[in-house]
């Protein structure tokens, strides 16, 4: 009976750990959610440089972050269903795969327009950080572990954009501007490497999930729920079938 007892609690244990651990989903959330800010802070000490680059205005650089935030905005309406309905990973691959391409467009930019549709590109790509970051936590974890995950991800989050203007400005220095943007590919390789070896898929497939009525009931809910617009940190309870909310 003892022994029964004993395998009974074993299969419990088993069925309740998580698929990753709390170290695990922190570091990648964060590397995942600091790469939008991150690629936004290298970026700006090298604008007084690709004004006399390019031969443009400064108004035409600074387009690059205008289309750039619209891009990271935007984008999470898109990729949050999505991976809701097609798994966490291979959305995070597709919209990462976006944002290597759009660095690598930028790098090899012959004009202002070119870096400023590059830059829009980016921004779509990196969106993919904060909805899917974020969803692997709900995910997997509840109450305290969820908000233990979140600040630690928000520590990581605040370190990026802090050491990101320096390193983009020396990089600039010592080999010029478009270096800043192989710092950019380097980056997203390093996330698509951690989602294809770290990342475990936390959500089954279900494209029922991102049926336009499915969708509309969803927007519905986060619109009408207080929750839905609290800090970050705060734990949210959920099923891997929880829809993939926006950042906003």
């Amino acid at each position: 009976m003892n022994m029964r007892t004993d395998i009974s609690q074993a299969l419990d244990l088993v069925e309740t750990a998580p698929i990753m651990s709390e170290r695990r989903v922190s570091l990648i959330g964060g590397l995942m959610v600091a790469i939008g800010p991150i690629s936004l802070a290298l970026f700006t000490p090298a604008m007084p440089e690709i004004v006399q680059a390019f031969g443009t205005t400064e108004a035409a650089v600074k387009m690059t972050l205008s289309l750039y935030f619209g891009g990271f905005a935007f984008a999470q309406l898109v990729c949050g269903p999505l991976s809701d309905g097609f798994g966490r990973r291979p959305i995070t691959l597709a919209f990462m795969a976006i944002y290597l391409a759009a660095s690598v467009l930028a790098l090899m930019a012959p004009n202002i327009e070119t870096l400023v549709v590059a830059r829009f590109l980016q921004g779509v790509g990196a969106a993919v950080g904060v909805s899917v970051a974020r969803a692997v936590v709900r995910d997997v974890f509840t109450h305290e572990r969820s908000a233990r995950i979140m600040n630690m991800i928000g520590i990581l989050l605040a370190l990026g954009p802090a050491i990101a203007p320096t390193l983009g400005g020396l990089t600039m220095e010592l080999f010029g501007w478009h270096a800043i943007f192989v710092v950019m590919v380097l980056l997203g390789v390093v996330v698509m490497l951690v989602a294809i070896f770290a990342l475990r898929e936390t959500v089954t497939r279900d494209l029922s999930r991102i049926r336009p009525k499915a969708l509309v009931a969803s927007y519905g809910s986060l619109f009408r729920s207080s929750a839905a617009w609290s800090s970050p940190a705060r734990p949210a309870r959920s099923t891997p079938r929880r829809p993939c909310w926006p950042s906003f």
